[in-house]
């Protein structure tokens, strides 16, 4: 499935777990700059452009995994290199996913630690 204004990106059904999130390249990007997509359980993606919450979100796009998306507000977000750290994750489900740890490449790690929460 290709997304994006512009784009030749494809989102692999079989790497597809839970929510993704990545940065909107179509025409409504500057009211809605992110595009989420799930797949249900019967295998169906489907995918919206929404407003952001304030914060990060892994990019979805970066198969390096190296970048995050920042949000700081509901309309402006950018792709970043972000330094060493530990990152409230805004694309998690209920109880799960909430930290995201970047040490050269950023990934999901388990959410029962202790952490102080802080935004630049």
């Amino acid at each position: 499935m290709k997304i994006g204004r512009g784009q030749i990106e494809e989102i692999k059904i079989e790497n597809l777990n839970g929510n993704i999130v990545f940065m909107n390249g179509n025409s409504d990007m500057t009211l809605y700059p992110l595009t989420k997509c799930n797949k249900s359980t019967n295998n169906k993606i489907s995918c919206e452009n929404v407003k952001a919450d304030i914060g990060y979100y892994l990019n979805a796009m970066d198969d390096t995994k190296k970048t995050l998306i920042k949000c700081d507000s509901e309309t402006h977000c950018v792709i970043e290199t972000p330094p060493t750290g530990y990152y409230l994750n805004k694309n998690y489900n209920q109880n799960n996913n909430k930290i995201i740890k970047c040490s050269g490449t950023c990934e999901i790690i388990a959410e029962n630690i202790n952490y102080i929460s802080s935004f630049s």
